[in-house]
């Protein structure tokens, strides 16, 4: 019988009660506040934190997972004056001076360049990108689809979510790659971007020589069973 001081079961079968109450938060959700706690209590001036999510998903409340990722600067910001709190601001730089934010594979997921935008856009709004703060600031983007300036320029600058697609370019003079090119240009604010071109060693330049070894020992169930590793 479900009385009305247990509105948090649900009924699933005749025999089975199932429990409603509980919220499970969001995975960047996590990370966002667990990062904060490290920061707000001064637990540790290096954090390394990652994550995976599938997607940039709308809530119901007509905003997105990204608006989680705020919560990592809610204590030097203010949200009623929609500002950023100067004293705090310079206190957290002068514990935490670099900040390094790595997106991976953004053309793996049709909302990836959303979610770039929406993560630049949160930074240049607590103001991260001003030098008076003290901030050395970085976005980095991995992806071996996006190459050039021209490309990336191409792709990236489009924020709203768009399907797959193939981007090509005009052919250049053959020459011999280079194993690393480094290369600055303008894209969006502060306009000082730099793309590094890593390129892979050729495969059919490589040579790999090696040697299998096996050792055979038979088996005795008497023995390898008491053993806690075979």
């Amino acid at each position: 019988m479900i009385t009305k001081s247990s509105k948090s079961f649900q009924r699933l079968t005749e025999e089975d009660l199932h429990h409603v109450s509980r919220i499970n938060r969001a995975v960047l959700d996590s990370i966002c506040e667990g990062i904060y706690t490290l920061i707000n209590q001064k637990i540790s001036n290096n954090i390394v934190a990652t994550v995976a999510v599938q997607s940039l998903k709308k809530l119901s409340n007509g905003q997105d997972t990204l608006n989680y990722f705020k919560n990592i600067f809610r204590g030097v910001y203010n949200d009623t004056e929609g500002n950023p709190i100067e004293k705090e601001m310079k206190a957290l730089s002068g514990r935490i001076k670099n900040l390094f934010i790595m997106i991976d594979e953004i053309t793996g997921d049709h909302s990836g360049v959303e979610f770039l935008n929406g993560v630049s856009g949160i930074l240049r709004n607590f103001k991260l990108f001003e030098p008076e703060y003290g901030f050395n600031l970085k976005i980095i983007v991995a992806d071996a689809s996006i190459v050039e300036p021209d490309v990336i320029k191409q792709h990236l600058s489009e924020t709203s979510a768009e399907p797959n697609k193939i981007f090509f370019r005009k052919a250049k003079a053959i020459s011999e790659p280079v194993p690393l090119s480094i290369q600055k240009f303008k894209f969006k604010k502060p306009e000082d971007a730099v793309v590094i071109n890593a390129n892979s060693y050729p495969a059919k330049s490589l040579n790999i020589t090696y040697k299998i070894l096996i050792e055979s020992l038979k088996f005795h169930e008497k023995i390898y069973l008491t053993k806690k590793r075979i």
